[in-house]
């Protein structure tokens, strides 16, 4: 037994949305120690009384070797109305009983010297006959006290009558704030974290310096559905409390193959097995994980200033800040490599910038524990505040010099060029990387994009990248055949994703989440001459273009095609946005509809101010996009927390229309064909704990 955590026993339950219906009985097997039981004070109780139904494992010998319990209850609400819990039990239980009218109740428990056979107690009013044999728990996970899990249960167990079962006097549901006030005077002093001073650890999710009951609380709370994953206050769940399973030796360095928290399918998911191991950490227990630092979040103090044009191959290490004093020119046949965790801010005046030129390679691969950060000099960064990021490769584009070259190249404003013949070309990468506050002007021009990809090539890799508040717009593409997956574009109040000049590039799960400016969401052209080959072609699978602020001035479409560009747009939802969702313009556009080398399809549209363009043009947008062929849906998507200011919270809440399938992307190798969901983020699961993929390495507002 471990007396310090014993006298704090957490028991969670979460009423979640489900319909149910009364159950047949079926017999109930004898308990073995390590089984989850469920047992019912009686079964001859009147109409408006009450009886007790308790959750727990074993027989009458419990505790047991099992330390935790997730999982549901169905009843038949048409039987028995939840009334609350024992309020004075030494079982911590948080309730949330919204939907417990339709039959469900979740919950989560948590014991390290073992769960007893009624470590929960609830309470019923009994308002039909036969109302036991609508009981029946589904465990979905049990973990041991060493976070391990454990298995072999049945999938759904039935009541057993257990006429000793105590009925708790004055039950009621019980708050986070309730458990909280109580536990604050047995807690004890807190225990000290592993290497003080060094950053950010594993299992303080309330960022407080401490790891205790609270901490255990807060993860157990996400876990059953009853508090917010991503919530507007500084807490950090998706990292600092991702903490099972442990996979060591690492600890999510970039040397690490399988960090913690990453499960054997890739999914990340608050569950028992967290809160268990922080649990466990508070009470004295050395864990794998939970108590050490963060990769990643130690603050870094030296400082190189940058100029000019890079010599020779470079590598920018990660315990250092380099300031980029003006434009930083990566020339041809120099390799740049960025250490994951490395941050690069650009000074003001002059116009700091990064360029990358034709045939240089920039290696920038961070990690989600470690990305790599592009801002400003100062400790208050504004928008615009510094230039940006510059890639430039050789790959193919329609518009350039007029020499007769059959591969045309162009000038860009940092003084470099780009385009050629070599379609599959390879800059590098970019991974995990987030460029905050670009778009400084350029000389005699206007606000500069937060990265630009010129004439970029297949080669190059490019996922996980964030453009957060630059000045204008957030990605502009310029030809080549760049493919990018796991965008993220927030607050840029320019086109938040632009292209033009041929580009035929492919992009799987791209974000657009903003509260103001007037620019498009995606804006793509064939310009300057709208018939020049090869035509814009880019494929785009899973697209989220939000506008958080109601009554914004009018702006250009979500989605804008215009001057030749074709192009296939699917699996999209567009929700709230301050203009059309969708606008085609030009006749060159126009011809490409009717040839179906564009299209639009498989989207989710709500709240926006028309949901197609009704202006007088080739293209009659409100037939095509409510023609049934184009398998749009009209109806609110149901996005979490799109306004959340910390870290936004763009999944689909269980129950929307995203969850419809869409479109299957292709299967060419760089398109995930399973995720035919609509929008960019996977539908949250009932209790909306699994972690959304740009969560944890992502900035806010």
């Amino acid at each position: 037994m471990m007396p310090h955590l014993r006298r704090w026993t957490t028991a969670l339950g979460l009423a979640a949305v489900g319909a149910c219906s009364t159950f047949d009985a079926a017999p109930t097997p004898a308990p073995s120690p390590e089984s989850p039981v469920l047992t019912i004070s009686s079964d001859r109780a009147p109409v408006g009384g009450v009886v007790a139904v308790a959750i727990g494992v074993g027989g009458e010998g419990a505790p047991t070797a099992v330390a935790g319990m997730e999982g549901r209850l169905r009843f038949d609400p048409g039987l028995l109305r939840y009334v609350g819990q024992d309020p004075t039990g030494p079982t911590v239980a948080l309730v949330g009983a919204g939907s417990a009218g339709q039959g469900q109740l979740r919950f989560v428990m948590l014991d390290p010297a073992g769960l007893a056979r009624d470590a929960l107690t609830l309470v019923f009013e009994v308002r039909g006959a036969g109302y036991p044999s609508s009981l029946r728990l589904e465990p979905t996970h049990l973990a041991g006290p060493d976070g391990r899990a454990q298995r072999g249960w049945p999938p759904a167990i039935s009541a057993a009558i257990d006429a000793g079962l105590i009925i708790p006097a004055n039950p009621r549901p019980l708050g986070l704030e309730e458990w909280t006030a109580r536990f604050a005077e047995r807690v004890g002093p807190d225990r000290p974290l592993l290497l003080p001073g060094e950053g950010t650890v594993y299992g303080d999710v309330n960022l407080n310096g401490a790891i205790n009951v609270f901490d255990v609380l807060a993860v157990a709370n996400v876990a059953a559905g009853n508090n917010p994953l991503l919530p507007a206050t500084a807490t950090d769940f998706a990292v600092a409390g991702d903490v099972a399973p442990a996979n060591p030796p690492g600890l999510g360095e970039s040397t690490d193959p399988l960090p913690p928290g990453l499960e054997f399918n890739g999914a990340r998911n608050l569950n028992v097995f967290d809160a268990l191991a922080i649990a466990n950490f508070a009470a004295g227990v050395v864990e794998p994980v939970a108590g050490l630092p963060i990769p990643g979040r130690t603050p870094t103090v030296a400082r190189v200033v940058l100029t000019g044009v890079l010599p020779a191959d470079r590598t920018l290490a990660r315990d250092t800040v380099y300031e980029l004093a003006g434009t930083v020119v990566v020339p041809g046949g120099v390799t740049l490599t960025i250490q994951p965790g490395t941050r690069l801010e650009g000074t003001s005046s002059p116009r700091g910038a990064l360029s990358i030129r034709r045939s240089a390679t920039l290696l920038a691969l961070g990690t989600r524990l470690e990305p790599i950060v592009f801002s400003c000099v100062g400790s208050s960064p504004a928008p615009g505040c510094w230039g940006g990021l510059v890639i430039n490769g050789a790959s193919l584009l329609n518009n350039g010099n007029a020499t007769g070259e059959i591969c045309p190249t162009l000038a860009e404003p940092s003084g470099g060029f780009y385009g050629g013949c070599q379609v599959a070309n390879s800059s590098g990468g970019l991974q995990y990387v987030r460029i905050e506050f670009a778009g400084a002007s350029w000389p005699g021009g206007g606000a500069a994009p937060g990265l630009a990809l010129n004439g970029v090539g297949s080669g190059t890799a490019l996922n996980d990248i964030q453009v957060l508040r630059a000045a204008g717009p957030g990605v502009a593409v310029s030809g080549g055949r760049a493919a990018i997956r796991e965008v993220l574009l927030s607050e840029n109040p320019g086109d938040a994703f632009s292209w033009s000049d041929g580009w035929q590039g492919k992009v799987q799960d791209l974000v657009v989440v903003r509260s103001a400016g007037t620019g498009s969401g995606l804006r793509g052209a064939n310009a300057p001459n709208p018939a020049t080959q090869p035509t814009s072609f880019p494929q785009f699978y899973g697209v989220t273009i939000t506008h958080t602020a109601a009554g914004s001035p009018a702006g250009a479409a979500a989605v804008l095609l215009q001057d030749g560009t074709a192009g296939f747009v699917r699996n999209l939802i567009i929700a709230g946005w301050n203009g059309p969702g969708l606008d085609i313009n030009g006749a060159e556009s126009c011809g490409l509809v009717i040839g179906s080398s564009i299209s639009v399809q498989y989207g989710v549209y709500f709240g926006n101010a028309a949901d197609f363009s009704a202006d007088a043009d080739c293209v009659d947008e409100v037939a095509l996009g409510s023609s049934g062929l184009m398998g749009n849906l009209f109806a609110d998507p149901l996005l979490i927390g799109p306004a959340v200011t910390l870290s936004p919270d763009l999944r689909p809440d269980l129950g929307s229309p995203a969850a419809t399938p869409g479109a299957i992307p292709p299967t060419d190798g760089f398109f995930n064909s399973a995720n035919t969901h609509r929008g960019a983020v996977p539908i949250a699961t009932p209790t909306r704990a699994n972690i959304p993929w740009y969560a944890g390495w992502s900035r806010g507002y």
